[in-house]
């Protein structure tokens, strides 16, 4: 496989690098693990905040059924790029491990299918099966058309609110807050963006579409936009007496950790993405504590 020099991804970075944690970072965010971790965190926030408490089986499925929706999109870009154009992490991972990833996928999906057939109740299987066919229906337009598709269905909007309404499908079978929820979403699509923007290079030198590509003078005000989202997250905390106050507080400090994520450039350069899953995480944490 070729190596393009600065923008060689993270299976090089994971084996020439001596810092365990660098390295650890890096390979979680290829092999497609930050993702669920957040939304199964979230998940656990939103559950014990508002929901019948935390239920370790659909926590579990909706970790597996993330983690099969990222593996199988990166494949797929895997498959349609090929090595010459693969020049991000994500991508030259795919390519490099795709038997593996495609052996996991494999086991996993009639596991996880089982599994919700006999635990999930019919409501939370249903919108769970929905929200897997969005994802799969927004995969073949991505991968059919990354160009014009993508600037007619931006990929940052749709995940970001596919992440949030899996987390609230699984968390609050009876559903939740409204505000709460759309703030989620948004939290999501910021983080998307920010990892757009690190990618904005290889996205215009492949023809694809981002919202970062789109609206390139917007990109420059994202330390703007999650300072703002956490002052307001931080305001709707300091005002709730509620049950959803822990949620505020994991949403301020989240929103607060991709704004100052923006505002640093991390060595290596591969860390941006699982270091702006790591504050969402973060976040997370902060509202199951709280």
């Amino acid at each position: 496989m070729p190596t393009h020099g600065a923008l060689a991804g993270a299976v090089e970075f994971g084996e020439r690098s001596n810092n365990r944690a660098l390295r650890g970072l890096v390979l979680w965010n290829a092999a497609c693990l930050d993702a669920p971790c957040v939304v199964v965190l979230w998940a656990a926030a939103f559950a014990q905040a508002l929901g019948p408490g935390i239920d370790a089986i659909p926590m579990a499925l909706l970790f597996s059924g993330v983690w099969m929706g990222y593996c199988i999109d990166r494949l797929a870009d895997g498959l349609r790029l090929g090595p010459d154009l693969a020049l991000t992490t994500r991508h030259r991972f795919a390519i490099r491990y795709r038997r593996r990833l495609m052996l996991g996928v494999g086991l996993a999906l009639p596991i996880t299918t089982l599994l919700g057939l006999l635990v999930l109740p019919r409501a939370q299987l249903a919108a769970g099966s929905a929200i897997a066919a969005l994802a799969a229906l927004h995969t073949v337009i991505a991968q059919g058309a990354p160009g014009r598709g993508r600037r007619l269905v931006p990929r940052e909007l749709v995940v970001g609110g596919l992440l949030a309404l899996a987390c609230g499908v699984f968390a609050l079978p009876d559903g939740g807050p409204a505000c709460v929820c759309v703030a989620l979403a948004a939290l999501f699509t910021l983080d998307c963006w920010i990892v757009a923007d690190f990618e904005v290079a290889s996205d215009r030198r492949r023809g694809e579409a981002s919202l970062a590509r789109r609206w390139a003078w917007a990109s420059r005000a994202l330390p703007g936009l999650g300072a703002l989202a956490g002052l307001a997250a931080g305001f709707a905390w300091a005002t709730d007496s509620g049950p959803t106050r822990p949620l505020w507080l994991g949403l301020a400090v989240g929103a607060a950790g991709l704004a100052l994520l923006t505002r640093t450039r991390p060595r290596p350069a591969e860390l941006r993405p699982a270091l702006a899953d790591l504050a969402l995480c973060f976040g997370a944490l902060c509202a199951l504590l709280a």
